[in-house]
Parts: C-alpha cells; sequence; structure tokens
C-alpha cells in the first residue's frame, strides 16, 4: 500500500508549490512592518513605503531568475505586479465607488465604470500571463494569482479613504492570506490543490463581511456602484478558478504534441536510406 510520505516523494511539483509561498509571506510581512513605521508610511507625496516593499520584491526578483530555483522568480514578479500595479489600480477604484452621489442617472458613474473596466482588464492580463507561463506547474497557477485575487477584496471592502498606510495593511492581509493558502496547498494531496484559491477567497470575502468591510457604500449613490463592486469580486473569482482549469488542459495539449512529436523524429533520424 503506498504511504503518504510515498505518496509526497514522487510528487515532483510540491517544493515549488512550498516555494511559492516565499514571495508573498515576506511581501506580507515587509507591508506589515512598513505600515506601523510613522515616516515610511503616512501620507506624502511619494509612497516610500509602498516603494521599498517593491525594491524587496525586485530584489527578490533578481536574486532568483538565474538560479537553481528560477521559477520561483515568477512569484516575486507577481508580487510587484500585485504591489506596482493592482494596489493604485483598485485604490483608485475604491475610492470612485465610494465617492458621494455615483449613479446613472445623475451621470456620474462614467469614471467608477471605466476603473472597473481597467482593472477586471489588468486582472484577466496577469491570469493569462500566469496560465501561459505556469503551464508546466498547472496546480500553481490558482496559488500564484491568489495574492491579486485576495488583495481585490481586502481593498474594496475599506471604508474610508486609502492611504499608504491602509494600502500596506490591505496589501499585508492579502498576502500573508495567500502565503498560508499555498502552504496548506503544499500540505494536500494533488488533486485538491487547486481548490484552496477559491475556498481562501470566499473565506476572506465572508470574514470581511463579518468585520463589516463588505460592499457598504453611501446611501447617496446608484445601484450601479453595488453592481461595480460584485462585477469586480465576481470576475476575480471566475478567474482564479478557471485560471488552473485553463492551465491543466494547455499542459496536457503540450505533452501531447510533444509524444505525438516524437515518433515522427524517430522515423526521421532513423529512416532507411533508399538504394
Amino acid at each position: 500500500m503506498r504511504t503518504a510520505a510515498n505518496s509526497r516523494a514522487i510528487d515532483p511539483d510540491r517544493p515549488v508549490v512550498l516555494g511559492f509561498a516565499i514571495a508573498p509571506a515576506v511581501t506580507g510581512v515587509v507591508a506589515l512592518v512598513l505600515a506601523f513605521v510613522g515616516p515610511l508610511s503616512g501620507s506624502g507625496s511619494i509612497p516610500l513605503g509602498v516603494f521599498l516593499v517593491c525594491v524587496v520584491q525586485i530584489v527578490g526578483y533578481l536574486a532568483t531568475r538565474n538560479s537553481d530555483v528560477a521559477i520561483l522568480s515568477k512569484a516575486w514578479l507577481i508580487m510587484l505586479v500585485a504591489t506596482a500595479g493592482l494596489l493604485p489600480l483598485v485604490s483608485l477604484q475604491a475610492s470612485l465607488l465610494r465617492e458621494p452621489y455615483v449613479s446613472m442617472e445623475r451621470h456620474s458613474a462614467t469614471p467608477s465604470v471605466i476603473a472597473t473596466a481597467i482593472v477586471v482588464l489588468f486582472l484577466v492580463v496577469v491570469a493569462v500571463w500566469c496560465i501561459v507561463s505556469l503551464w508546466s506547474v498547472s496546480e500553481v497557477t490558482s496559488l500564484s494569482f491568489g495574492p491579486l485575487a485576495l488583495l481585490v477584496p481586502a481593498l474594496l471592502g475599506v471604508q474610508d479613504t486609502i492611504g499608504q498606510r491602509t494600502a500596506l495593511q490591505a496589501l499585508a492581509e492579502a498576502s500573508l492570506f495567500a502565503a498560508g493558502a499555498t502552504v496548506l496547498a503544499w500540505s494536500l494531496p494533488r488533486r485538491v490543490r487547486s481548490l484552496v484559491p477559491p475556498i481562501a477567497l470566499a473565506t476572506q470575502v465572508a470574514l470581511l463581511w463579518a468585520a463589516g468591510r463588505g460592499p457598504s457604500f453611501p446611501e447617496t449613490n446608484g445601484n450601479i456602484v453595488t453592481s461595480l463592486y460584485w462585477i469586480t469580486v465576481i470576475a476575480t473569482a471566475a478567474l482564479i478558478v478557471v485560471a488552473p482549469v485553463v492551465s491543466a488542459w494547455l499542459r496536457r495539449a503540450i505533452e501531447h504534441l510533444e509524444e505525438a512529436e516524437h515518433p515522427r523524429r524517430r522515423e526521421t533520424d532513423g529512416g532507411s536510406i533508399p538504394k
């Protein structure tokens, strides 16, 4: 009978899964520390705290891209994209959604609609990149996309104006939650790992609602604001569910093409010379 130890030993992707927890864990710890350092998390014209988080992520990327664990550089790159790209975009979207008197009737919803469309498009592009670049370890795809997915409700649930300290706290919350989910996935059998990120996202949304950080907007706003919130959250959830499925399909398709190509190469290399 196959033991649990033997099952882990024959799983070549298990170390990679655990390695993908390093980048969000380091990002979360650094962001959390900087959030409580006054001069670095204040409301200055230059977001020094966020900038320092990006510096740490760039160092992590450069340190791993040419090493024996080069695939882990993708985790650092994804965290950099989350911090330097998604963080300001969702912060702007959240601020626009909480502006008073946003409604279709008043013709004041256009900025919120555009911001939502940009955020969703950004998430789609990153999800496609994760699928294409991580097809060889398809069960890592949703785990790598997890920090971005968890960052969306964390920021949209902020009730006040999003300053640098609030943004760092949201980044720390999403990153540490994603790191924990990745470690949990590492400890589970390979066939169920892709279920962990969607469950983590659903758990996070439920916890945010329980803490009063759900879809609550000014009463003067129209229904379009709540609709845009749900469009963003549902699109994020759909991407984190679909990404590993598409990545696994792409992996099987590429492996099938490679297997079909081997007989042709053998026939070409070992074919008889015509007399």
